[in-house]
């Protein structure tokens, strides 16, 4: 089980990694949302330079210990979001991302406010088509908490559901630092 001194340790962590105490609240609730918040749809965007543990973080911490099973490490936000609306891209990463935990993009592109729209589908819950290659549609609910990781901008909406939907977290630069 998880004692008090694992939990100190892990929130000194969270912090090393993180640039101010917002960022560092929202990673560790971006652990926890997919079982304690399992009816809110967040994206947290982990977002920094190269080299500031972003990547640790997904593929070590949550893909290492929950497993290809319960996440999605193949999300990639610029076929999810690719103009004409529908498209086997959208739908095959749905159907993948159906009933997991986490659902991620490693090397995400700078998100315009054009891509924000299909985001927002995904980040509410909405019901949507899934299907895979010479399958039928189904309609799923999306649970997957996202996780967007870039070194680039990502769109900053007026929308007021926006600024609750998307949890941004800002990584400490790496330099002059080592993960030892």
């Amino acid at each position: 089980g998880l004692t008090e001194d694992a939990a100190v340790k892990a929130r000194e962590y969270c912090q090393w990694l993180t640039n101010d105490t917002s960022s560092c609240l929202n990673l560790i609730r971006m652990f926890a949302t997919p079982w304690l918040e399992p009816f809110k749809q967040f994206t947290s965007i982990p977002s920094g330079h190269g080299g500031d543990g972003k990547t640790l973080v997904m593929q070590q911490i949550v893909l290492g210990m929950l497993s290809d099973d319960r996440v999605f490490p193949g999300f990639k936000i610029s076929d999810y979001c690719a103009h004409g609306g529908f498209g086997l891209a959208r739908e095959g990463m749905n159907d993948s991302m159906d009933g997991k935990a986490f659902a991620y993009d490693d090397e995400a592109p700078a998100v315009t406010e054009d891509m924000l729209a299909p985001l927002r589908a995904l980040s509410s819950g909405s019901r949507m088509q899934a299907r895979v290659t010479g399958g039928r549609y189904r309609t799923i609910r999306p649970t997957a908490t996202i996780v967007i990781l870039t070194n680039n901008p990502f769109a900053d909406s007026s929308e007021p559901s926006d600024r609750r939907r998307f949890i941004k977290i800002e990584m400490h630069p790496s330099e002059k630092r080592t993960y030892a």
